[in-house]
């Protein structure tokens, strides 16, 4: 087995151990024809999937520090971690990441967005920032 493998391998085997059902929505913004505004949220693609979402800890990165420190980030976002194959980004769509299922609590990708973490030219899982959603992205 190649390292590439071992890496998958080894993330594979935390996701079955640790990981819980994650369900990742793209909406399409709808907008307001009078005012060029976004009016709405129109549903495009749902997946699911599963992976590891974690607290930032006061152990974080000197990375984590710096986005701490110029407040892209907040001590009470987490971070996701999922299968290098799972694409979070499409452009002029936003994204609500739900953990648990049938239902859960519902997050929002935040900046600096994700991180590809790759072996040998593949990715093998990524990691995003997010932040609780304390009610809806627009009009959903």
């Amino acid at each position: 087995m190649g390292t590439l493998e071992k890496f998958q391998k080894g993330f594979e085997d935390l996701t079955n151990k640790a990981g819980q059902i994650i369900k990742i929505v793209k909406y399409t913004k709808i907008y307001d024809a009078d005012y060029d505004e976004v009016e709405s949220l129109k549903a495009s693609s749902t997946i699911w999937t599963s992976g590891i979402i974690l607290p930032l800890t006061s152990k974080t990165s000197s990375s984590e520090q710096i986005l701490l420190e110029q407040g892209l980030i907040k001590n009470d976002d987490s971070k996701l971690f999922v299968s290098g194959n799972i694409t979070f980004t499409d452009e002029g769509k936003d994204i609500k990441i739900q953990i648990g299922s049938p239902t859960g609590l519902n997050y929002a990708l935040i900046l600096p967005g994700v991180e590809n973490i790759s072996v040998q030219g593949t990715n093998v899982y990524k990691v995003a920032y997010v932040r609780a959603l304390t009610g809806s992205i627009y009009g959903e």
